[in-house]
């Protein structure tokens, strides 16, 4: 007998993959939401599972049927909608189905689902703070790439070799970006380049911030919701997106189920702030834990917004600078060749 041999694709190319697929395919934003309340409201209603998801897919379009169908499969095979978002990666983050887990073993999953709409909102204002803060500076580059050579190059050589700069330079800045953010998707899941992001001025801040405030906010979530700590630690670390702060936290969840509490294990983390751990330890001794960790998740949601507002500020200051430094290389490169003809 022949042996098939299987091939399984690099860890990187399979991030890459799935950034993207989540990215085109998938519903996201607004509209992810939307679907989540959706199956909340029926979920509470008193409608079961499998019923509500054969509604949702006969009244929704094939976009939003990415996400409905792999449920429906699972129902309809007797597992558990968390399995089913398991199976699909490149479809739904470890957030949602950690959320959606514990909403199966508390038995309250259209509360997970009115959860998973709230998160839906938020991480798509994130996500729109921080396009809108590389809007300007991409106009910048755009603007040095096709007004400046107007003048040194469209009017002393004419159309073709203006046409022949720009073009080229156009598709080359647009493939650096498609470029760029394919590698931040395949390196994202390493440590060490989460703790280097971390590390980054003005961009580490705003980072931290967000990664600390899905930490925390997934944590009380999972806690209320009656999973117990070792494990509620262990999935809020894998959704606070930050692969540094998934190892370091994620490793610490066996020292909590040997008896230790949330903030004895915590102690000496450096991918969280050591005020955060303080909080979770006042948390445990008042017995409101879900209360602190959810101040906290705001607080560094907060922090979260400032850094992005200030982020346009300085990425304009570099955009000026690049300009400026292309538009210097122009002029000089204008003068080199008036010169050589004399």
């Amino acid at each position: 007998m022949k042996r098939i041999e299987t091939t399984t694709s690099p860890p990187f190319v399979v991030a890459v993959q799935q950034f993207w697929s989540r990215l085109v395919f998938s519903p996201w934003g607004h509209a992810r939401a939307q679907l989540y309340q959706e199956i909340a409201s029926l979920l509470g209603a008193g409608v079961g599972p499998r019923e509500a998801l054969d509604r949702l897919v006969a009244h929704h379009g094939t976009r939003v049927r990415s996400l409905l169908l792999p449920l429906a499969g699972s129902v309809q095979a007797g597992e558990p909608l968390s399995r089913g978002m398991a199976a699909h990666p490149e479809r739904f983050t470890a957030l949602e189905q950690a959320l959606v887990m514990t909403g199966e073993r508390s038995g309250r999953l259209d509360q997970a689902f009115v959860a998973l709409s709230n998160q839906a909102e938020v991480s798509f204002a994130r996500l729109r703070r921080i396009v809108l803060s590389t809007l300007y500076p991409l106009f910048l580059l755009h603007f040095a790439l096709i007004v400046p050579p107007i003048g040194f190059i469209l009017v002393s050589r004419g159309m073709g070799a203006y046409l022949g700069f720009v073009i080229p330079a156009l598709v080359s800045l647009w493939l650096l970006f498609l470029v760029g953010i394919s590698l931040h998707a395949g390196f994202r899941e390493r440590a060490g380049y989460a703790q280097f992001l971390l590390s980054v001025p003005f961009v580490g801040r705003a980072l931290q911030a967000g990664a600390v405030s899905q930490f925390t906010g997934a944590l009380g979530t999972l806690h209320a919701a009656g999973m117990a700590s070792h494990e509620a630690l262990s999935l809020a670390a894998n959704a606070s997106g930050n692969a540094w702060m998934r190892a370091e936290l994620g490793a610490r969840a066996t020292v909590v189920r040997d008896g230790h509490t949330l903030s004895e294990a915590l102690i000496g983390a450096r991918s969280i702030p050591s005020e955060v751990v303080s909080v979770i330890a006042t948390g445990e001794h008042s017995g409101d834990l879900e209360v602190a960790l959810a101040k906290t998740a705001r607080l560094y949601g907060e922090r979260f917004d400032v850094a992005a507002k200030a982020l346009p500020g300085v990425l304009f200051v570099l955009g000026v600078v690049l300009v400026g430094m292309i538009v210097m290389g122009m002029a000089l490169n204008l003068v080199s060749t008036i010169t050589s003809q004399y």
